[in-house]
């Protein structure tokens, strides 16, 4: 008991460098935690680097949902503007996999999370971003090749009802998304979609408006 208490006092909380006042975190337990003041655990800390560190292994005793996220408290339409911008780098133990890392997330009129207009996946060591369509089928396509645990830069922008997005400073996709109607807002983390292995991602940077 000892030992553990003294591995657990081990984690830093990611307040103690980043401001969360407009973002909650949605637990790998199940619950969803809006006051992230000192908050640490396994599953989210602040790395040696100051980064925060998303940990999760699927499949785990009080493990209730893959989702191990940050997500904003802004709510918007694709009328407006917004961006997110993310500095990151994606540590997983198995050479198969796949994990959402960013998502524009729709919420429909009762509130009630809808399926994600925009999902960025890390997927076999490569990058690809899936985008929903007037027809309600995801279209993906590969925008970074080898992302192997090195830090790349993310941005996600709604612009004139487009979603264009940016890989290390450069446009690798732009689609119209003028027919979605939900109310949307941005999260990032870890959210596997396999359930085995054990997945980190690091973030040292992100802002979003």
């Amino acid at each position: 008991l000892t030992t553990m208490s003294a591995f657990s006092a081990t984690y830093k909380a990611p307040s103690e460098k980043y401001d969360f006042s407009s973002w909650k975190y949605e637990t790998p337990k199940g619950s969803d935690i809006k006051n992230l003041s000192n908050y640490k655990n396994k599953y989210f800390n602040l790395g040696e680097e100051g980064d925060i560190v998303f940990f999760f292994i699927p499949k785990t005793d009080g493990v209730d949902r893959n989702k191990n996220l940050l997500r904003s408290s802004n709510i918007w339409y694709v009328d407006y503007d917004h961006t997110l911008s993310l500095n990151m780098k994606v540590e997983v133990s198995v050479g198969s996999y796949e994990m959402n890392i960013a998502e524009i997330i729709g919420i429909d009129d009762s509130n009630k999370d809808v399926a994600p207009l925009v999902k960025i996946v890390a997927k076999d060591n490569n990058l690809y971003a899936s985008v929903k369509n007037s027809k309600g089928t995801n279209e993906y396509t590969q925008i970074k090749e080898e992302i192997g645990q090195k830090y790349f830069t993310l941005k996600l922008k709604v612009e004139d009802k487009k979603v264009i997005v940016y890989v290390d400073g450069k446009e690798v996709l732009e689609k119209d998304v003028s027919f979605w109607e939900y109310k949307n807002s941005f999260r990032f983390g870890a959210y596997p979609q396999t359930n085995y292995g054990q997945y980190k991602v690091y973030v040292n940077s992100f802002s979003a408006y």
